[in-house]
């Protein structure tokens, strides 16, 4: 297996709305967002590490994201929803995936039942992630992996 070895990156990255941040215990991930006018969706995500005080790229997630969640499990850090660019317009993001540091590599997540969306809530319970809501919906969904 090749696994993507990273590089150093301008400190800070370039603003980005619609991002995630997430802490594992070691590294702040950056995980999606884009211009303030949503022209363009960056596919690079990026981690922190404070120790060290260096950015550094994370492999492709598969098209970036804006509006989405992201929750840290113990081991993988989850990301569901949000939207994608795809063919020159905004489009729900059809899947999640999940990033390994351990691998440095991402998985698409099982499809979901429910609709794509933007602005969705999540919360790891230790056991599951809980998907409730975004884009004015009132459903929500259980991830176990």
């Amino acid at each position: 297996m090749d696994l993507f070895s990273g590089s150093a990156v301008d400190c800070p990255p370039a603003a980005r709305t619609g991002a995630t941040l997430t802490w594992d215990g070691r590294e702040l991930l950056l995980v999606g967002g884009g211009d303030a006018h949503r022209l363009t969706l960056p596919d690079a995500p990026l981690s922190y590490d404070p120790a060290a005080n260096r950015w550094q790229a994370l492999p492709p997630d598969g098209g970036g994201r804006v509006g989405h969640a992201a929750a840290w499990t113990g081991r993988r850090l989850l990301v569901w929803g949000g939207g994608q660019l795809r063919g020159g317009g905004f489009v729900p993001a059809a899947r999640g995936a999940a990033y390994d540091p351990a691998t440095r590599s991402w998985s698409p997540l099982p499809l979901s039942p429910l609709r794509g969306r933007q602005s969705p809530t999540v919360v790891w319970t230790g056991r599951a992630l809980l998907v409730w809501g975004g884009d004015e919906r009132t459903d929500g969904a259980v991830y176990r992996p």
